[in-house]
C-alpha cells in the first residue's frame, strides 16, 4: 500500500468549503509542487472517499519564467490501494519540479475520521454542527489526494470557506479574511503557510465555538477552545496547556516551532486527544474541568492527557518516524514525557513515583500473555495500522523510549531529570 519512491511533495496550497449546516458536501481544490527522485511517467497520491473532476486536473512543469502544461495520457482510480494515478503523455525527468492541480468533491462522513462533521446540542436543544479533521494515521486522503505518508512531509497553505456566523481555525494562524465571490455570507479564511510536516497532523475545524485566550512564557499564543455553554470548564486547561508548553521548551531546550497553540473540546471524537501540530482536538469531556462536579481522578486524567499530546509536538511532529512500523517511538516517548509535565503542573501529585506502579507494572500483565507482541510491528495494510495503537506501543514503548533517549542524552547532561545519572 505504499507510494511508489519517484515523488515527493514539497508544498501543498488546499482549498475547501465544507457545508456544515447544509448536505454535507465540500468543494475542494488542491495543487502539490513535487520533486521528481526517480524518472517516472505516472503521479501516484493517495486518495479515498473523494470523487475528481478529471477535466480540471493539470501537471505543470516548472522552469523558466513560464510553467509548461504536461498532457495527461489517462487517469484511474485503485480502490484497493486507495491510489489516484495519472498517466503522462512524457516522461518526469529526475531533478525537475512538477505541480499538480485538481478539483474535486468529498463528504464530511459521520465516521469521527478524515474530515468529519460532529454535533452537539446547545442550550436550547438546537442540534449544531461542526466540522473536524481526524488524519492519523491514514485519513488525510478522506480529506483531499495527497502523498499520505509520515515520512513525505511538505509545507500546506490551507484556505477554508465558512458561513459568516462561525470560525475556522487550522495549524497556523489566520493570515487573511475575504468574501466568496457569488456567495452572501460566505468568506474565505486563509492561514499562514505551516512548517514542513507529516499529512496526519494536518488539522482545521469550522464551528461557532467560544475560547479563552492565554499566553505561554514564550510569548505562543494559547487557546482553548469549547461550544459556548461549556467554555468556562475549559479554564483549568488553559491555564495548564500553556504551563506545560512554556516547561517544554525550557526542559528540551527547543523552541516551540510555531506561533500559537490551540486546544478544542470536540464533542464527537474517536479517542482521548490528537497532538494535530498547533491544533490539538480532544474529545471534549476529557480535556472539560468543572471543580463541582469534576472527579480526582478525571481531573489526574486530564491533565496526562494534555502533557501527552503536547510532548507530541516535539517528539512525533518535529521528529516523526520514518513509517508505522516505529509507531511506539512516537506514543511511547509522549506516555513517559506526560509524567514529567504532570509532575511540573501539579507537583504535590507526585506523578514521578507512579510511573512504575501505572505503566511498567500494568504492562508486564499484558506483555506475559500469548497475544502480545514486540514494540516495532511491520505494517502495509492502512487497516493494520489502528490495530498497534495498543498498551504495548504506549506503556511498554514509554520503557524503551526512554531507555533509547536516556542513552542519548544523559552524558550531555541537557536534561534535569537526569543530571545525576550514572552509566
Amino acid at each position: 500500500m505504499r507510494l511508489p519512491p519517484s515523488l515527493k511533495p514539497l508544498r501543498y496550497l488546499i482549498r475547501l468549503q465544507p457545508f456544515v449546516n447544509g448536505n454535507f458536501s465540500i468543494f475542494g481544490f488542491m495543487e502539490v509542487e513535487m520533486e521528481v527522485l526517480e524518472t517516472t511517467s505516472n503521479i501516484t497520491l493517495h486518495m479515498l472517499d473523494i470523487i475528481t473532476k478529471n477535466d480540471t486536473v493539470k501537471v505543470l512543469a516548472s522552469g523558466g519564467l513560464e510553467q509548461r502544461q504536461v498532457e495527461i495520457k489517462s487517469q484511474h482510480y485503485d480502490p484497493v490501494r486507495q491510489f489516484y494515478v495519472a498517466q503522462m503523455e512524457e516522461k518526469l525527468m529526475k531533478g525537475k519540479r512538477y505541480t499538480l492541480q485538481m478539483e474535486f468533491l468529498a463528504y464530511l462522513n459521520d465516521q469521527l475520521y478524515g474530515f468529519y462533521r460532529s454535533t452537539y446540542k446547545d442550550v436550547d436543544g438546537n442540534t449544531k454542527y461542526l466540522a473536524v479533521t481526524q488524519f492519523q494515521s491514514t485519513h488525510a486522503r478522506r480529506a483531499f489526494p495527497c502523498f499520505d505518508e509520515p515520512s513525505l512531509k511538505a509545507t500546506f497553505e490551507i484556505h477554508l470557506a465558512r458561513e459568516t456566523w462561525m470560525t475556522s481555525f487550522s495549524n497556523m494562524p489566520l493570515a487573511e479574511t475575504r468574501p466568496v465571490k457569488g456567495q452572501k455570507g460566505w468568506v474565505w479564511d486563509r492561514f499562514e503557510r505551516s512548517v514542513p510536516m507529516s499529512t496526519y497532523l494536518v488539522a482545521f475545524v469550522v464551528s461557532d465555538f467560544s475560547y479563552i485566550p492565554s499566553t505561554s512564557g514564550e510569548g505562543i499564543l494559547f487557546r482553548v477552545w469549547a461550544q459556548s455553554s461549556a467554555i468556562r470548564q475549559a479554564e483549568y486547561a488553559s491555564q495548564l496547556g500553556s504551563k506545560i508548553l512554556s516547561f517544554y521548551e525550557t526542559y528540551f531546550n527547543v523552541s516551540y516551532p510555531l506561533p500559537k497553540m490551540d486546544m478544542v473540546a470536540v464533542p464527537d471524537f474517536g479517542g482521548q486527544g490528537m497532538e494535530n501540530w498547533g491544533l490539538i482536538t480532544f474529545k471534549d469531556r476529557a480535556v472539560l474541568y468543572d471543580p463541582d462536579v469534576t472527579s480526582a481522578k478525571s481531573k489526574e486524567s486530564l491533565v496526562d492527557v494534555v502533557a501527552h499530546e503536547l510532548a507530541h509536538q516535539w517528539f512525533g511532529n518535529l521528529v516523526t518516524p520514518k513509517w508505522w512500523d516505529d509507531l511506539w517511538l512516537n506514543e511511547g516517548f509522549a506516555t513517559f514525557m506526560a509524567f514529567v509535565g504532570s509532575s511540573h503542573a501539579e507537583p504535590s501529585w507526585k506523578k514521578m513515583e507512579k510511573f512504575t506502579t501505572e505503566k511498567l507494572q500494568k504492562i508486564f500483565e499484558t506483555d506475559s500473555l500469548e497475544s502480545s507482541h514486540q514494540i516495532s510491528l511491520p505494517v502495509n495494510d492502512a487497516s493494520d495500522i489502528s490495530e498497534i495503537f495498543d498498551g504495548i506501543e504506549y506503556s511498554k514503548g514509554s520503557q524503551g523510549a526512554t531507555l533509547s533517549f536516556c542513552l542519548q542524552v544523559v552524558h550531555l547532561k541537557k536534561l534535569p531529570l537526569f543530571k545525576d545519572l550514572r552509566i
